[in-house]
């Protein structure tokens, strides 16, 4: 976690709140506890604490919602999530699954500069595969 005042356990919740946010159209303690698979106890318990750093509203029961420190922090992490996703997947030939699953933890440790830099690298990567189809199938097919 890089210069954050969240842990990486709060910052998936706010991630899975924005994604079910643009899902659903609005996040209830039920939507989090089935997008992250944890009881929806220790939902309340993150909620309380992403209220108090004020990045999120919470009204018991009722709705909740990101406030725009919470919105932003969010899309942050879940732009991260996508592009070390497509990284991953589309670039490295990763399945789904495994880019999935590393994304997220990378997510959370890479800093900025890093990010852009493997964004950066992607991009290249993809103009060089347009220009030489057999680029990426030999970049797909290095094995340790």
């Amino acid at each position: 976690m890089m210069g954050s005042d969240l842990s990486e356990s709060l910052e998936d919740y706010l991630e899975a709140a924005l994604i079910i946010l643009l899902e659903k159209g609005k996040v209830r303690v039920k939507y989090l506890s089935e997008q992250l698979g944890v009881s929806p106890a220790s939902v309340t318990e993150a909620l309380k604490k992403l209220e108090k750093l004020g990045y999120v509203k919470y009204e018991g029961h009722g709705k909740i919602l990101l406030t725009e420190k919470g919105r932003r922090k969010a899309k942050e992490v879940l732009e991260k999530h996508l592009s070390l996703f497509n990284f991953l997947h589309n670039i490295l030939g990763v399945d789904r699954e495994t880019a999935e699953v590393e994304a997220c933890k990378m997510e959370h440790i890479l800093s900025h500069e890093t990010l852009n830099k493997i964004a950066m690298l992607g991009e290249l990567v993809s103009s060089e595969s347009e220009r030489n189809p057999d680029f990426r199938e030999k970049l797909s097919s290095i094995k340790r």
